[in-house]
């Protein structure tokens, strides 16, 4: 289940990174492509999990291809491809993946096998990459349960100091090193 503090932790790994193309968080998912998107690839989607964010990846924005992660799995389904999923707990790194017709985000399991979701973000790489980032460590603050590096709160206008880092495009707590290349996250 999701707590509050959890998903203020999530929300902050997004908050940076502004409007991301075909990104939905939370409330942020429209009703229709919801929807679509559990009709076709997230029939499986139980009352015990909730969902965090929806990418979808139709040309039209119907949300019948793309990936939805939620609190226990990521659901998905390519263009032409049947929809599968992985469990969270399961889930062993998140990467990026350059195929040479677009931009891929995989979910590669304990277990052995991938799954692997296009994110075409209109063949924009960086910001694609930006999306894989934030997803990686949304499943990290999800296995850990919440337990990773606490948010932090500027005392003055009470909002959450976070940035990206530097070094590799990864978002943390401002004042903190980062988890992925130990460099110091900044105030920009």
């Amino acid at each position: 289940m999701l707590t509050q503090e959890l998903e203020t932790q999530i929300r902050a790994i997004f908050a940076p990174l502004g409007n991301l193309h075909r990104v939905y968080l939370f409330e942020q998912m429209p009703a229709a492509k919801l929807g679509n998107a559990k009709s076709r690839f997230a029939q499986l989607v139980g009352s015990d999990e909730s969902r965090i964010l929806l990418y979808d990846d139709t040309f039209w924005g119907s949300g019948k291809d793309g990936f939805l992660l939620t609190t226990k799995r990521v659901y998905g389904r390519n263009i032409a491809d049947s929809s599968s999923f992985l469990e969270v707990a399961d889930i062993a790194d998140v990467t990026f993946v350059r195929n040479a017709l677009t931009p891929s985000i995989r979910f590669q399991s304990r277990s052995g096998p991938a799954l692997e979701k296009h994110i075409t973000m209109s063949n924009q790489e960086k910001q694609a990459n930006t999306l894989v980032t934030a997803v990686r460590q949304t499943i990290e603050l999800l296995q850990s349960g919440g337990s990773g590096t606490p948010v932090v709160a500027n005392p003055q206008t009470g909002l959450q100091e976070v940035a990206i880092c530097g070094g590799c495009g990864a978002t943390g707590p401002v004042g903190t090193k980062c988890k992925w290349c130990r460099r110091a996250i900044k105030r920009p």
